[in-house]
This record gives C-alpha cells, structure tokens and sequence, in this order.
C-alpha cells in the first residue's frame, strides 16, 4: 500500500470519527467555545459559523531571484453544531517573478471538514482538508492535475486568558489515479507539519504567536525543513473579527522571507 492510498483510508475513517463526533451534546456553552483565539497564519480549528475576505502578501529575495505572491480570497464555514463545520474558500492569485510575466488566476479552490469535542480546559480536533486542482501549473499558480490532502489531529487547551494549540498534520499530493505518473512528471510531495498557537483572548483583542515546522520529505530532490512564525492580532467588534498578522520565515530553507495577512470577517 502507498501513502496515498493509506492517507486515502486514514482519511476517510477521520470523516466516520467526525460523523460520529456530530451527534454528541456538548456540555460547552459559548463562553467555552470562544476561549480559543481563532488562528490567523495557522488553522481555524473550533468549528463555527465564519464567513470573509482575506488578503495575503509574501515575498522571497533570493539575490538573483524575486518572487511576490498576493492572494485575495473568500472564505465560509457552517457549523452544524460546536462539534462538526464544513468550510470552504476561493482564492484569487498574483504571481509576480525575476525575469517573468507576472500572471494573476483563480488558484486551487479549498474544502475542509472540521471536528471539535468542546466542554472542558482541553479540546480534541480533528479535520480533514483538500484543494481542488482548479488553477493552472503553466504560470504557476495552483494545478489542474494535482490536488492535496491533508488530515490532521491535535488538541486545544485553555485557562482563563491563556490558550494553547497544538496540531499534527500529514499533507500529501494526489491525481485522480490516486498514483503517480512519472510520464507527466506527477512526483507527488508528501510534507509533514506541526503547529503550535499561543494566545491571549481578552474582551476587545486577542494577541497570537503562531508556529509551525514544515518538513517535505518526498520526493528526494525536493526535501526540505522550513520553520515559521507568526505574530497576529484579533480586534473583535460584537461578531466581527477584523485579523492581522507578520509570518517570517526562521530557516536557511523557506518559501518565503516574511508576509503579511489581513482578514475581515464575522463569526458565530
């Protein structure tokens, strides 16, 4: 069995456990619910009703070469209950490289499944997340062949102001075969990641610090270790959430050199 195929079946027996996660009664009310600072570089992981726009900027100097990325996209979230959401966004990108055309496309539309067992100081997650290959490898934005997915599992802790998540996620690339291709050079990149948030909620603001360590370790010539952080701020007005935040990249390796996200939404 390949890891695609395992990360198929690990997939679908998450969504069984989501199922199932779905009918259970929370004893959290929404003062439980909210103690987690919705993440802003990282994973949104309490399932909720969201909805907003989002705007995305990094750039990459690598001497001789200088790539800028700017992505606009809509996003949604229905929760169905504290436990089980679904989500979705639509992202729009610029694409901007030494010595090349900048091209501007819809990138990989996303889709995501979101479970939460919420009713104490730690909270269970687990979700699964897919791209789907609506953009185009040509100008390098997003691919029409190859989509992704993504399982993860982890767990949330909060104490009055204080709150702590931490996330473990496998991230795989596929095709519709389910198999590579090496005629159409389909070598698909399988990358582990591990996500840590602190976070400070208070009534009007929540001040993040976000981590992650990303290591690519298939296909060989593409083995990479990347860490980042990122410093956000949530500025919370009744239901609107309006998001900032600095991702910066800690390590030789790196896709980027530093960022910076802006996001306005609502929350429920």
């Amino acid at each position: 069995m390949n890891s695609t195929q395992f990360t198929s079946r690990y997939s679908f027996g998450l969504l069984v456990l989501l199922g199932a996660v779905f009918f259970a009664t929370p004893a959290s009310a929404q003062e439980t619910y909210f103690a987690v600072p919705d993440g802003i570089a990282m994973n949104r992981i309490l399932p909720a009703i969201r909805f907003g726009a989002e705007y995305k900027s990094s750039d990459l100097d690598q001497h001789k070469y200088y790539a800028r990325t700017q992505t606009v996209d809509a996003y949604g979230e229905f929760a169905f209950n504290e436990n089980v959401s679904i989500a979705g966004y639509l992202p729009w990108t610029r694409k901007k490289e030494t010595n090349i055309k900048s091209h501007t496309r819809f990138d990989n539309l996303g889709l995501g499944v979101h479970g939460a067992l919420p009713g104490s100081t730690f909270i269970p997650v687990a979700g699964l997340d897919l791209t789907l290959p609506t953009g185009s490898e040509k100008v390098g934005i997003g691919s029409k062949r190859i989509f992704n997915i993504e399982p993860y599992a982890g767990l949330a802790f909060h104490d009055g102001i204080f709150s702590i998540t931490g996330l473990a996620k496998y991230n795989t690339q596929s095709n519709r075969r389910f198999r590579e291709d090496p005629e159409k050079q389909d070598d698909f990149e399988r990358t582990w990641l591990a996500n840590v948030g602190l976070g400070l909620n208070f009534e009007v603001t929540d001040l993040l610090l976000e981590y992650q360590y990303r290591y690519t370790y298939d296909p060989d010539p593409k083995r990479k270790s990347i860490h980042t952080i990122a410093p956000g701020l949530n500025l919370k007005v009744d239901h609107f959430i309006f998001s900032f935040s600095v991702p910066c990249a800690l390590s030789k390796q790196r896709e980027f050199d530093y960022g910076v996200i802006l996001r306005a939404g609502m929350r429920f």
